[in-house]
């Protein structure tokens, strides 16, 4: 019996940041809107969500994902990526409930 907590293996996507979900948000958002030119969007699942690099005020971010195989494709993505530094995966403190 699976656990449902675990999803198929799927490959990840980039895409401009325009393309990106939630692109609107930080384009909002942003101390420093110069950082969406560098930003790309990832679709892990089904959406696009956007990954944005640190830069002049921004220090760090996070991008959460369902699972750890789509955690480790992630990070393993943006360790080529420029501004992207140490990326890591970090449990959440506040798990989906089953």
């Amino acid at each position: 019996m699976s656990s449902p907590h675990v999803f198929p293996p799927a490959p990840l996507t980039v895409a401009p940041a325009q393309e990106a979900y939630d692109y609107e948000l930080f384009e909002q958002r942003l101390a420093n809107p110069w950082l969406l030119e560098k930003s790309i969007a990832v679709r892990a699942l089904r959406m696009p969500f956007l990954l944005v690099p640190v830069g002049g005020s921004r220090r760090g971010g996070y991008f959460s994902v369902p699972c750890l195989h789509l955690g480790l494709l992630v990070r393993d993505l943006v360790l080529a990526q420029p501004g992207f530094p140490d990326p890591r995966l970090r449990w959440s403190p506040y798990p989906a409930s089953p």
